[in-house]
């Protein structure tokens, strides 16, 4: 079952609904808003040079914690990263082995205690297996996993 909540737009008013609870314009004041925002950055490179200096400052004042959140990754999943590693001397195939899309390519381990057993997948598939409970989805019915 798909979830979907009825809300209302913030900025018409109207009734919309939205798979997820963070969608806060419909379909035209979304287009609206966009078309704005990017007149807005297309035409004020300074706006944009600020923004990317202000992320600098914010990745070098968090930098310490960055490396703190990476190191209790590191120490919490050691299979994950010795199977990141054992995957990076592995080239991706030409297309996704699901569905054939040849775009935005990803790898996917289906067990990482075998780091080597990859698959390669599109985005939209490797979002998919990603999905908890995967097996009780609607996609499980069209989507064979595994290898």
């Amino acid at each position: 079952m798909v979830y979907k909540k009825i809300l209302k737009c913030t900025i018409c008013k109207k009734n919309m609904t939205s798979r997820t609870a963070r969608r806060l314009r419909c379909t035209e004041c979304k287009k609206i808003y966009l078309r704005k925002y990017k007149k807005e950055w297309l035409n004020n490179p300074g706006k944009r040079v600020a923004a990317y200096a202000v992320a600098k400052i914010y990745q070098k004042n968090n930098q310490e914690a960055r490396t703190i959140r990476q190191r209790e990754y590191t120490k919490n999943n050691p299979e994950r990263i010795l199977a990141h590693n054992l995957s990076q001397k592995i080239k991706r195939k030409e297309c996704c082995e699901l569905c054939g899309e040849n775009k935005v390519l990803q790898k996917h381990h289906w067990n990482y205690s075998n780091p080597l057993l990859l698959s390669t997948l599109c985005s939209t598939c490797h979002a998919i297996q990603h999905i908890k409970k995967f097996n009780e989805s609607r996609y499980a019915e069209v989507i064979v996993c595994g290898v």
